[in-house]
């Protein structure tokens, strides 16, 4: 009994930190699974940014990542990153209007940036996979990108940002009153990709705040009713 609740007590003090859950094997005892989290720094490394925010909403073009490291089908693992970014800043509505041009790979500043222009966008945003590695189900994850955002009236570099993320994989831990096991999510990458795009998200909407605020608070005046005069 008193090992029960232990256990109860060790995956209480586990929950407050990571997802668990606890099994009872009657052989071995108490078993909790642990789901690890992505490991990454407090926040992304900016190294430029805009010093005001648009005077009006934006739209733009994501472009396939280019990955940095030697390995078989980079276009294919530099555009399936790229689409993280994608999905999760227009979940986050990040830009009024928010493309992803699978179609053509990030060819750096020049080029890329003119292909947006030419689709009306404001901005182009690119950049590459510094480094990656699959751990799968059993090994450690790893994923670093660098972000590149260009003004393509200008075609000034606007933003600069870099993050990385890690996965671990700490198998299994003996405790002797418990066993505790590490559970990984079914796509390691993926949930590296989605954190580090959260995370720069954040950044991006709050340069983005103050046209958002301004644009909502014209929207409530025009759907508030007009007041009648009385005299």
């Amino acid at each position: 009994m008193l090992k029960r609740c232990v256990c109860l007590l060790v995956l209480s003090l586990l929950a407050a930190c990571a997802p668990a859950k606890m099994e009872i094997d009657v052989s071995d005892g108490p078993i909790i699974q642990v789901e690890e989290l992505v490991e990454r720094s407090w926040q992304p490394q900016i190294y430029v940014q805009p010093e005001d925010s648009p005077q009006r909403p934006l739209t733009a073009i994501i472009y396939p990542f280019r990955m940095r490291q030697a390995m078989k089908n980079p276009v294919h693992y530099g555009r399936e990153v790229a689409r993280v970014f994608w999905e999760v800043w227009l979940k986050q509505r990040v830009f009024s209007v928010f493309e992803f041009g699978e179609s053509n790979p990030w060819q750096g500043g020049d080029i890329s940036v003119s292909a947006a222009r030419a689709k009306g966008a404001d901005l182009a945003v690119g950049g590459e996979v510094t480094h990656m590695i699959s751990g799968g189900d059993f090994g450690n994850s790893q994923l670093s990108v660098r972000i590149e955002i260009y003004d393509t009236s200008s075609g000034a570099l606007i933003w600069s940002i870099s993050h990385a993320g890690l996965l671990v994989n700490r198998g299994t831990q003996d405790w002797i009153i418990f066993t505790k096991k590490s559970r990984l999510p079914n796509d390691p990458l993926f949930a590296i990709g989605y954190s580090l795009a959260l995370d720069i998200s954040k950044a991006l909407n709050k340069w983005m705040e103050p046209i958002k605020e301004e644009m909502e608070r014209e929207k409530e005046c025009r759907d508030c009713p007009k007041q009648r005069k009385t005299f």
